[in-house]
């Protein structure tokens, strides 16, 4: 019950014009490895259909190099981060993760110990550095330089030496360790030195560059020994990549020359010259060139297409060619025959891959000159068609094109292959068209509708076109002629976003439809029927979709780079393949069925988006069927069981309660006030006071339906993007009485009078707060968002633009801003910022992928919060708050709980004297303290981890158990995207005596109301008649909004952040949390009792929860 990946077909190295491209092999001759985008990929040279990736970095690669040992590889990307993992089996587990420059690594190089690494390129303070891979710790210093750093190498032999040129036209000399300068040498090259090398015994370095030119040195003093020419058999243009032959006699370089050749050392000659390409032809010129350790002498070389030739001496021609795609697949077709996929890219580039053996070719003609967008596939043909706005034909004998180059006349959308008439339906966004071979035959013109997709079924001939407007057209065809109806004969509308994806089963009219949002209906198209809507597994658009042979199965993938099997005869089967493909799959299809009595069919699935691995992937996958699967009644049984468990708790919950003293419960009715705000207690009382009465009415108003024209409530039914009048009528446009104005709900004027009160305050103080203590951003955290992400950083004005004000699901006839979003407390606790969208629609705003931080900088769009406070003694707190728009909630026995509508996660750094001491990190509704020395630092800050989803801080990267043992419940931590807030945040000086809060120097408008608010900054727990809710075991898929930073505890005295508890300062990192604590906001909404009767009962809650799955699971397997 599981898909299993076959195998890993590569994406060729990324190569750039005018730059080296790095290729490194291992010790035994047998793989080698090269960056392409975000991945490494280590390839069997003599099978390179056998490959492996290494996905840990989070930007662009740029070099990787074995290390001499072999057990290790260290990797570097565009935003200076240098990591070592292990190669030596499939795992590649990452040992180390070094920050060397703030800038483009551009090459490194291993000592012969493989203890120590020398990382250079394009830094800001620094253009390389030198550290021991195990520790990071510094083991010499790269100077000389005054400009980029392209080439490094260390002599592998002692004494040892290293070596680093760059676009200085300088070569400077070290010796070590510690690596020290020695010598530069200015004189010879005349412009960029592009590589070198120290021969394998150590007694030559060798140096070449874009002035064409071959310099020979001395291994051990750095001196000139001779410069290296063979009159006009030397490269007559710029020399990017040099190699040595492990005999130290010989090395090999590539050029712009598109030639590569063989030195003899002690002749100074060229022995061999392969050349490829036309003149003039810039992907044929050889900007990388490696020699391994082989008994064949075998030399590989790089094109700047990104092909890696295989050269043998005995051969004036390359011996094999690998190829492939260096941008992003975008499209995947398999021929009718099953033995060939077919690939398109974003350039524009096709290939051919043979199934058996992972063998890519690519056609000689002239190819698409923009992004392919899909293929179909007839007996002996393939078709394609690309945003170049045409229609290509493919021969599969020959697997090159064929005929001529057909103009779609408008943007392709969709392509179908009918073989009762052969012909090919082109969608376009003018027009739906029929073509035989290269001849357009019909056409009718689409008027009323954005096409985004097609699909055709010959057993039903019928054309279903997807479009922008959530809907599927669905055009009768006749097969008596080849026209197309001028309009469809029928209209699927359950679909809620726009179709993305279709898909007809064989000999079926099944349509499995995807839309943008992730969701796939499965409609039967010829009675118009919704067969399933519970499809529901992506996060992310659903790019492709496919049909086994036998209809029985589909296959579909998505952006959020997950596979995701469904059974088509039991809707409530499938079986998921998780991060399938680094940046999204953006194709699927079956390969084969293997055996007609087997039930492991084969597929196929190439991935990537605008920045990608692009690599084409071979996957099998298992049944999707349980042999005795359980039955309905087993599973109802189980519900029930656990609904009796969860009602038995409650109830235990309420005898706990009645059985204490009225002391006791009075105590308890506090706990939480006052461990959430020093001013808590007091706002509540208040607001039981002055708000009962008043909200109790409107709210019995409200309930019995008895509402103005100017109330609006949303409906839980049908589109919850809309909004409804009570009569379930759509809503009209919105004219607010007299009677329904400001202030009629609650206390406008004491809350408008509270907000004058502040801004005369910050008059007085002059606006602002004065500077930030330096200190504070001396110290400033540094946190690593999880790296395959959903939900980044959102910012809070673009949070509110977002959301409405809501009471009971009714709006609030108001908008709010930063600068007033205080004066909706007249209606705190139970007013919710509710998101205008639907959340499962995924809105762009809430996943904020627009947020992601820049690797080179570390700055994000959204801006953080910081909110300092002196509290006396020379004690300072610094809170940094991380807001988000959206919380993923974890999963526990598949089943997620716990999503809802904003977050706010933050750290807090306390400062004794202008001395950091100790950091609390908050994890759902706690956290963890620590001493400071305990943390991880990069430089003198520290390094936090945010987890994937639920955004709670960690110290550490990895997996981080809480609350349920055995692992059943953890967060996900790892080294993604660095965030310095820093950069970009809203920074704000808070007084405890006058509760004021006043912005910074550095952004003395900042606004401060937005502060001040005392109602949730997220959607209210949805009602269980919403179809986007469930609950099990007394837990529910939505929760409620949480409250803002002001409830966090401001005026804590101790470093966690609830006072009444014993807070543990931890002086040392825990790998992956182990301590079960249960902790509960009573004001979230989110749990069935009231929040007077949640205090003191926190290990009763785990007691429960733990008891009722434990019985779910037991029942389940019972009955198996």
């Amino acid at each position: 019950m599981s898909i299993k990946r076959r195998s890993i077909w590569a994406s060729t190295p990324a190569t750039v014009r005018g730059q080296t491209t790095h290729l490194s092999a291992d010790s035994t001759g047998k793989r080698i490895a090269y960056a392409t985008n975000k991945s490494v990929f280590l390839r069997n040279i003599d099978s390179p259909a056998e490959s492996i990736q290494y996905t840990g970095h989070t930007a662009n690669t740029t070099v990787a190099r074995f290390a001499p040992s072999g057990y290790y590889v260290a990797s570097g990307d565009v935003s200076g981060m240098v990591r070592v993992w292990d190669c030596a089996g499939e795992d590649l587990n990452t040992k180390g993760e070094f920050g060397i420059i703030n800038g483009r690594i551009t090459d490194l190089a291993w000592d012969g110990e493989s203890k120590r690494i020398i990382a250079v390129g394009d830094g800001k303070e620094r253009f390389g550095h030198c550290i021991t891979w195990d520790t990071g710790n510094s083991v010499g210093e790269i100077s000389g330089h005054s400009k980029v750093i392209n080439t490094v190498s260390i002599k592998p032999t002692r004494p040892y030496r290293a070596a680093t040129a760059g676009d200085d036209n300088s070569l400077v000399f070290y010796h070590g360790p510690p690596f020290k300068f020695n010598t530069v040498d200015r004189a010879q090259h005349t412009n960029f030195i592009q590589g070198i090398a120290f021969s394998p015994d150590g007694n030559h370095l060798v140096s070449v560059g874009s002035d064409k030119n071959i310099f020979l040195w001395d291994g051990k003093t750095g001196e000139l020994v001779t410069k290296v020419e063979d009159g006009d058999k030397s490269h007559t243009g710029g020399i990017y990549s040099v190699s040595w032959h492990s005999d130290s006699k010989r090395f090999v370089t590539a050029s712009a020359d598109r030639t590569v050749k063989i030195w003899d050392v002690e002749a100074k000659k060229n022995t061999q010259t392969w050349s490829f390409g036309d003149t003039g032809s810039v992907s044929s010129q050889q900007v990388g060139v490696v020699w391994p350790n082989r008994s064949d002498d075998l030399v590989i070389s790089i094109s700047n297409s990104g092909d890696l030739n295989y050269l043998s001496e005995k051969s004036e021609k390359p011996v094999k060619v690998v190829s492939g795609h260096q941008k992003s697949i975008t499209s995947l077709g398999i021929d009718t025959d099953a033995k060939t996929l077919w690939t398109g890219s974003y350039e524009g580039r096709v290939c051919s891959w043979d199934i058996a053996t992972g063998i890519a070719d690519v056609p000689e003609s002239q190819t698409h000159s923009n992004q392919v967008t899909s293929f179909a596939a007839s007996p002996g043909r393939m078709y394609s068609i690309a945003m170049d706005d045409t229609l290509r034909m493919i021969d599969n004998g020959v697997k090159d094109f064929t005929g001529s180059i057909v103009s779609t006349e408008g943007q392709p959308r969709g392509i179908a292959y009918d073989p009762d008439r052969s012909a090919t339906f082109v969608v376009t966004l003018n027009e739906i068209s029929v073509y035989k071979e290269d001849k357009k035959v019909s056409s009718t013109p689409i008027k009323n509708y954005t096409p985004t997709a097609a699909a055709y079924s010959p057993s039903t001939n019928t054309l279903a076109v997807g479009a922008q407007d959530n809907n599927i057209h669905l055009y009768q065809l006749n097969k008596s002629d080849d026209k197309i109806p001028a309009s469809a004969a029928s209209i699927l509308k359950s679909n809620r976003s726009a179709i993305s994806a279709l898909a007809f089963a064989p000999n079926s009219p099944l349509l499995a439809a995807g839309d943008s949002t992730g969701k796939i209906m499965l409609y039967d198209s010829s009675t118009g029927e919704a067969k399933t809507s519970r499809w529901a597994f992506h996060s992310a658009r659903v790019s492709a979709i496919s049909w086994n042979k036998a209809g029985t199965h589909v296959v579909s993938g998505s952006l959020d780079t997950n596979i995701v099997v469904y059974s088509a005869l039991k809707y409530a089967k499938n079986i998921k393949f998780m991060g399938a493909h680094k940046e999204g799959c953006n194709g699927v299809v079956w390969i084969d069925e293997m055996a007609p009595s087997t039930i492991e069919p084969g597929l196929a699935s190439v991935n990537s988006t605008e920045v990608s691995n692009y690599t084409l992937a071979a996957a099998v996958a298992g049944t999707i069927l349980n042999n005795n699967p359980p039955s309905i009644y087993v599973t109802l049984f189980t519900y029930v069981v656990g609904g009796i468990f969860a009602s038995f708790g409650s109830t235990w919950r309420d005898l706990l309660w009645v059985t204490r003293s009225p002391s006791k419960r009075r105590t308890e009715s506090r706990r939480w006030h006052n461990a959430i705000s020093p001013e808590g207690h007091r706002f509540v009382e208040y607001r039981e006071k002055s708000l009962k009465a008043n909200w109790q009415r409107k709210k019995e108003e409200i309930e019995a339906g008895i509402t103005g024209p100017g109330i609006v409530r949303q409906s839980n039914t049908g589109d919850h993007g809309g909004l409804r009048l009570h009569d379930g009528k759509p809503d009209q446009a919105f004219r607010p009485q007299d009677d329904e104005k400001w202030g009629d709900w609650g206390d406008f004027a004491e809350e408008k009078r509270k907000m004058d009160a502040r801004t005369k305050l910050r008059e007085q103080a002059g606006g602002h707060s004065g500077d930030v203590p330096p200190y504070i951003l001396e110290y400033a955290p540094l946190i690593h968002l999880y790296s395959k992400e959903e939900w980044w950083p959102g910012d809070i004005d673009l949070h509110l633009r977002r959301t409405m004000p809501q009471l009971n699901f009714t709006n609030v006839p108001e908008t709010p801003t930063l600068d007033n979003l205080s004066l909706f407390n007249q209606y705190a606790p139970y007013i919710y910022l509710t998101s205008k969208d639907d959340p499962e629609s995924h809105p762009g705003w809430l996943s904020a992928r627009f947020n992601i931080p820049d690797q080179k900088t570390y700055k994000c769009d959204a801006p953080g919060t910081l909110i300092w406070i002196d509290k006396g003694n020379g004690t300072v707190d610094a809170f940094w708050f991380y807001f988000y728009s959206y919380n993923l909630g974890n999963v526990v026995f598949n089943v997620r709980f716990g999503n809802h509508v904003g977050d706010w996660e933050h750290s807090m750094v306390r400062f004794v004297d202008g001395q950091p001491k100790w950091m609390f990190l908050s994890q759902h509704t706690g956290g963890d303290a620590y001493v400071w020395d305990a943390l991880e630092k990069k430089g003198k800050r520290p390094v936090i981890y945010s987890a994937t989803g639920t955004h709670a801080n960690y110290a550490t990267a990895g997996k981080q158990e809480y609350i349920v043992p055995l692992g059943l419940l953890a967060d996900n931590t790892d080294t993604g995207p660095l965030w310095d807030l820093t950069l970009n945040s809203r920074m704000y000086n808070y007084n405890l005596s006058n509760h004021l809060l006043l912005p910074s120097a550095n952004n003395p408008e900042a606004p401060i109301e937005w502060f001040y608010f005392d109602g949730h900054w997220g959607d209210k727990f949805y009602p269980f008649s919403d179809e986007r809710q469930y609950g099990l075991l007394g837990e529910a898929h939505y929760v409620s909004g949480p409250l803002g930073p002001r409830w966090k505890n401001l005026g804590r005295k101790g470093v966690c952040q609830r006072d009444d508890d014993e807070c543990v300062l931890m002086t040392q990192l825990r790998y992956g949390r182990k301590r079960w604590e249960w902790e509960a906001d009573p004001l979230d909404g989110g749990l069935d009792v009231p929040w007077w009767a949640l205090g003191g009962l926190d290990w009763y809650l785990v007691c429960w929860f733990m008891v009722e799955w434990v019985v779910a699971v037991f029942v389940i397997h019972a009955f198996k």
